[in-house]
């Protein structure tokens, strides 16, 4: 994985991908270098290898028979029918919802209720902003809404900013909710040891708890949430404590 995710950031960081990215409108730069594409496979590889069934544990805790699910970067979505089976076995039923970039799941996802909503409109995830009037709709459907946030290999890997991706991932969660965010290497810190233990980069994880500060303020409310790493997959989860 270690090796991946830096051939993913290499092409990025080339002059030639730089070049041809500067012509596009902000909204489309996240569509390049997605390597995943939610398939089928994709289920047994983020749910049950990588987080070690973190995301199915923690719905099993809340005891809850239909609990909000939120997708980001849903790709072909063919891994969301495989998470409602595993979920089924323990006699929970989710309200699966997703946003990506763009629409890209097949009709029968939603016509067989396999997902519930695609939120997808061409607005990359980091440009959620409450201040936008034409983002006023989309923030009220979602906002506290989930249960359980997944992002394994999207926006929190192709994206310039992290903190932002990881408010915007605080702000759709419900008390006692929690969030998967798969994030890229350069947002990390590594150290030089044969477990190559990390952490968020310090200025990340600041940035994500004065933009819950600042909200707070502006909106007079207390949200409270915990933001920490998967030492082996990569991943940010974020809690919300109250």
């Amino acid at each position: 994985m270690f090796k991946f995710i830096k051939r993913i950031q290499a092409r990025r960081n080339s002059k030639k991908y730089q070049e041809r990215i500067k012509r596009k409108p902000e909204s489309m730069k996240m569509a390049d270098s997605w390597n995943y594409k939610g398939t089928k496979e994709r289920f047994k590889e983020v749910y049950i290898t990588e987080l070690n069934n973190q995301p199915i544990k923690h719905l099993a805790s809340l005891d809850i028979k239909n609990p909000n699910v939120m997708i980001l970067g849903a790709g072909l979505g063919e891994d969301i029918p495989e998470l409602k089976k595993e979920l089924i076995k323990i006699n929970i039923n989710p309200n699966i919802d997703v946003f990506s970039l763009t629409k890209t799941l097949p009709k029968d996802l939603i016509k067989t209720m396999q997902v519930r909503n695609d939120f997808s409109n061409k607005i990359g995830f980091e440009e959620i902003n409450p201040k936008n009037p034409k983002l006023k709709k989309l923030i009220k459907d979602t906002r506290g809404q989930y249960d359980l946030v997944m992002a394994p290999m999207s926006v929190g890997v192709h994206t310039n900013y992290p903190a932002t991706v990881l408010f915007n991932s605080a702000m759709l969660l419900k008390k006692n909710g929690k969030a998967y965010v798969q994030i890229a290497v350069k947002f990390t810190d590594l150290d030089n040891t044969r477990r190559m233990g990390k952490e968020i980069k310090i200025k990340y994880q600041l940035l994500f708890y004065r933009f819950i500060e600042a909200i707070n303020k502006s909106e007079n409310k207390n949200y409270r949430f915990k933001l920490t790493m998967d030492r082996s997959s990569y991943f940010a989860i974020i809690e919300r404590l109250n």
